[in-house]
């Protein structure tokens, strides 16, 4: 029911935009968290199915996906296998240095990075090679606390 409630304020959206001729101007789309990927390793394994149309949809108009990332809830949830400062976007020293090899081969020693890739290539899985995506948000939460020891 979500999903259909969805497709039919986008679709209205569309409509009016076309309609007012500013369909080239404004984008229709909505924003994911990165929970969107069912497992990122391969990467290519999985993207939830709900997204299939949403994406259908947006390679139709043209509008990006928008996708929410925040390294620190997979760095929560990872059992010490993510390292700190993977997900706080500093350099590993190379003892501890995380290289995730992707389908061609590259590497990356972000999270955020990734995170990113991962959803690109469990789009591409699925043939949506041409559409772009935004990061809409990202972040650590903080609960309103000031920074400890986090250097931004």
């Amino acid at each position: 029911m979500p999903l259909l409630f969805l497709f039919s304020h986008s679709n209205s959206s569309k409509s009016a935009l076309v309609a007012s001729n500013l369909d080239d101007q404004i984008k229709v789309s909505t924003p994911h968290s990165s929970s969107i990927i069912l497992d990122s390793f391969p990467p290519s394994s999985g993207l939830d199915p709900v997204m299939v149309p949403l994406l259908k949809f947006l390679q139709t108009t043209g509008s990006p996906p928008l996708l929410n990332v925040y390294p620190y809830y997979d760095y929560m949830q990872s059992n010490d296998v993510i390292p700190l400062d993977y997900a706080l976007f500093r350099p590993l020293p190379p003892n501890k240095e995380a290289k995730w090899t992707l389908i061609l081969f590259s590497t990356t020693t972000m999270s955020f990075i990734f995170v990113v890739d991962a959803t690109y290539f469990a789009m591409a899985y699925l043939n949506f090679t041409n559409i772009p995506i935004v990061v809409l948000e990202t972040g650590w939460p903080s609960k309103g606390d000031p920074p400890s020891g986090c250097h931004y």
